[in-house]
Protein backbone atom coordinates (compact mmCIF):
# COMPACT_ATOMS: atom_id res chain seq x y z
CA UNK A 1 0.00 0.00 0.00
CA UNK A 2 1.32 3.36 -1.17
CA UNK A 3 -0.04 5.90 1.87
CA UNK A 4 1.78 8.57 0.44
CA UNK A 5 -0.35 9.08 -2.29
CA UNK A 6 -3.71 8.79 -0.50
CA UNK A 7 -1.92 11.52 1.49
CA UNK A 8 -1.48 13.94 -1.38
CA UNK A 9 -5.18 13.16 -2.04
CA UNK A 10 -6.46 14.26 1.41
CA UNK A 11 -4.71 17.22 1.11
CA UNK A 12 -5.74 18.02 -2.36
CA UNK A 13 -9.63 17.93 -1.22
CA UNK A 14 -9.04 19.63 1.81
CA UNK A 15 -7.41 22.39 -0.42
CA UNK A 16 -10.19 22.43 -3.31
CA UNK A 17 -12.77 22.71 -0.18
CA UNK A 18 -10.86 25.78 1.45
CA UNK A 19 -10.98 27.38 -1.96
CA UNK A 20 -14.60 26.51 -2.06
CA UNK A 21 -15.54 28.03 1.25
CA UNK A 22 -12.98 30.76 1.18
CA UNK A 23 -15.49 33.78 -0.18
CA UNK A 24 -17.50 32.92 3.19
CA UNK A 25 -14.46 33.65 5.08
CA UNK A 26 -14.81 37.56 6.25
CA UNK A 27 -11.85 39.31 8.19
CA UNK A 28 -13.09 41.20 11.31
CA UNK A 29 -11.18 43.45 14.11
CA UNK A 30 -9.99 41.12 17.24
CA UNK A 31 -13.04 41.84 20.22
CA UNK A 32 -11.67 39.52 22.93
CA UNK A 33 -8.52 37.25 23.40
CA UNK A 34 -8.17 34.43 25.76
CA UNK A 35 -4.91 34.58 28.02
CA UNK A 36 -3.82 31.64 28.73
CA UNK A 37 -1.86 31.12 32.12
CA UNK A 38 0.20 27.90 32.34
CA UNK A 39 2.33 27.23 35.36
CA UNK A 40 5.55 25.43 35.25
CA UNK A 41 6.89 23.46 38.57
CA UNK A 42 10.42 21.75 37.70
CA UNK A 43 9.73 21.69 34.40
CA UNK A 44 6.52 20.61 33.87
CA UNK A 45 3.22 22.32 33.34
CA UNK A 46 1.31 21.40 36.26
CA UNK A 47 -1.78 23.36 35.67
CA UNK A 48 -3.20 26.31 33.60
CA UNK A 49 -5.41 29.66 34.00
CA UNK A 50 -7.71 30.68 30.80
CA UNK A 51 -9.50 34.22 31.47
CA UNK A 52 -11.23 35.99 28.70
CA UNK A 53 -10.07 40.04 27.79
CA UNK A 54 -11.19 42.60 25.42
CA UNK A 55 -8.76 44.53 23.59
CA UNK A 56 -9.27 47.54 22.13
CA UNK A 57 -8.43 48.77 18.75
CA UNK A 58 -6.69 45.18 18.34
CA UNK A 59 -4.00 45.94 20.66
CA UNK A 60 -3.56 43.91 23.74
CA UNK A 61 -2.19 46.72 26.01
CA UNK A 62 0.45 46.61 28.21
CA UNK A 63 -1.01 47.80 31.29
CA UNK A 64 -4.08 45.57 31.11
CA UNK A 65 -1.54 42.53 30.26
CA UNK A 66 0.73 43.55 33.20
CA UNK A 67 -2.37 43.94 35.61
CA UNK A 68 -3.42 40.52 34.70
CA UNK A 69 -0.19 38.52 35.07
CA UNK A 70 -0.25 41.00 38.43
CA UNK A 71 -3.40 39.38 39.30
CA UNK A 72 -2.50 35.53 38.21
CA UNK A 73 1.08 35.05 39.56
CA UNK A 74 0.29 33.02 42.22
CA UNK A 75 -1.64 29.99 41.93
CA UNK A 76 -2.28 26.82 44.90
CA UNK A 77 -0.33 29.49 47.63
CA UNK A 78 2.82 29.40 45.42
CA UNK A 79 4.53 32.57 43.65
CA UNK A 80 5.59 32.13 39.33
CA UNK A 81 7.54 34.62 37.66
CA UNK A 82 6.99 35.41 33.83
CA UNK A 83 9.48 32.77 31.89
CA UNK A 84 7.52 33.48 28.10
CA UNK A 85 5.15 35.79 26.37
CA UNK A 86 3.59 34.14 23.53
CA UNK A 87 0.55 35.78 21.28
CA UNK A 88 -1.31 33.29 18.49
CA UNK A 89 -2.99 35.35 15.89
CA UNK A 90 -5.25 33.93 13.21
CA UNK A 91 -4.58 36.26 10.45
CA UNK A 92 -3.84 34.17 7.41
CA UNK A 93 -5.83 35.17 4.17
CA UNK A 94 -4.55 32.22 2.66
CA UNK A 95 -6.00 29.11 4.64
CA UNK A 96 -4.35 26.67 1.57
CA UNK A 97 -0.62 28.35 3.48
CA UNK A 98 -1.39 27.95 6.71
CA UNK A 99 -2.33 24.45 6.10
CA UNK A 100 1.51 24.01 4.51
CA UNK A 101 2.86 26.26 7.51
CA UNK A 102 0.86 27.17 10.09
CA UNK A 103 3.25 28.92 12.30
CA UNK A 104 1.98 31.99 13.78
CA UNK A 105 2.96 31.96 17.34
CA UNK A 106 5.16 35.50 17.64
CA UNK A 107 7.59 35.49 20.78
CA UNK A 108 7.88 38.46 23.44
CA UNK A 109 10.99 39.10 25.33
CA UNK A 110 9.25 41.76 27.68
CA UNK A 111 5.73 43.28 28.76
CA UNK A 112 4.90 45.63 25.88
CA UNK A 113 1.52 46.09 24.03
CA UNK A 114 0.68 43.10 21.32
CA UNK A 115 -1.28 43.76 18.47
CA UNK A 116 -4.11 41.56 17.16
CA UNK A 117 -4.44 41.73 13.35
CA UNK A 118 -8.19 41.26 11.55
CA UNK A 119 -9.08 37.58 11.95
CA UNK A 120 -11.56 35.54 10.02
CA UNK A 121 -14.69 35.86 12.23
CA UNK A 122 -14.79 31.62 11.88
CA UNK A 123 -11.30 31.75 13.57
CA UNK A 124 -11.24 34.38 15.82
CA UNK A 125 -11.78 32.50 19.09
CA UNK A 126 -8.40 30.64 18.28
CA UNK A 127 -6.53 34.44 18.77
CA UNK A 128 -4.75 33.87 22.07
CA UNK A 129 -1.88 35.18 24.24
CA UNK A 130 0.41 32.75 26.57
CA UNK A 131 1.53 33.87 29.73
CA UNK A 132 4.07 31.05 30.82
CA UNK A 133 4.67 31.04 34.24
CA UNK A 134 7.43 29.20 36.91
CA UNK A 135 7.98 29.13 40.14
CA UNK A 136 10.57 30.67 42.10
CA UNK A 137 12.85 28.67 43.45
CA UNK A 138 13.62 29.40 46.88
CA UNK A 139 15.83 32.31 48.43
CA UNK A 140 19.01 31.69 49.23
CA UNK A 141 19.74 33.47 52.97
CA UNK A 142 22.67 33.51 54.45
CA UNK A 143 23.24 30.54 57.46
CA UNK A 144 24.45 32.56 60.47
CA UNK A 145 26.41 30.55 62.60
CA UNK A 146 25.80 30.75 66.47
CA UNK A 147 29.40 29.74 67.93
CA UNK A 148 28.39 29.31 71.67
CA UNK A 149 31.10 31.26 73.56
CA UNK A 150 32.91 28.92 75.98
CA UNK A 151 32.55 30.12 79.57
CA UNK A 152 34.59 29.22 82.54
CA UNK A 153 33.21 28.60 86.00
CA UNK A 154 34.73 29.74 88.93
CA UNK A 155 34.86 27.54 91.28
CA UNK A 156 34.16 29.42 94.72
CA UNK A 157 35.59 27.60 97.60
CA UNK A 158 33.63 27.59 101.03
CA UNK A 159 35.35 30.06 103.41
Amino acid sequence: MNFSSYDNEIDEDIMNSIEKLKDHFNKIEVQNIYIYFLYVVNQTCENYKRIIVPINDGILSKDVLMSEIIKNRNESGRRFNVTGIYNYNFDKEDLVEFMNNGNTLNEYKNVSDIPFNKSIDYFEHHNAAFIFLSNEKGKNTKKTNNIPRKKTLKHMTPA
